[in-house]
């Protein structure tokens, strides 16, 4: 079979689905660690190479809503840590309310 008797050939080739891809190592989740970073990221802060904020988002994501909630003074602890290493002001009133309010959008999404 010559390709100028049949100028309509057309050649298929089959590969198979990755039914296990890899996963991404900067997928954090989803939860009250995420919810943190969105709401962070509306007053300008974000995440930089060289901080542990993924990580950090990670973990909250990971232990859930409840160890949130129960590990409030921690999680302050990080943003003040945080904060610090970036030179900027560390209000532990106004840093607790964006944690509440991001536990809270977190458990209202059911994540």
């Amino acid at each position: 079979m010559d390709n100028a008797e049949f100028p309509n050939n057309v050649r298929v080739e089959y590969t198979r689905p990755n039914n296990n891809p890899k996963p991404n190592p900067n997928d954090i989740g989803q939860g009250a660690g995420t919810e943190l970073k969105a709401l962070l990221s509306i007053i300008g802060i974000n995440s930089v190479p060289n901080c542990t904020c993924n990580a950090r988002a990670k973990t909250m994501n990971q232990n859930g809503i409840e160890w949130c909630k129960n590990n409030k003074e921690e999680i302050l602890s990080w943003m003040k840590e945080e904060a610090d290493k970036r030179g900027l002001p560390f209000l532990k009133f106004g840093a607790k309310r964006i944690l509440n309010y991001a536990i809270a959008k977190a458990e209202k999404k059911g994540i």
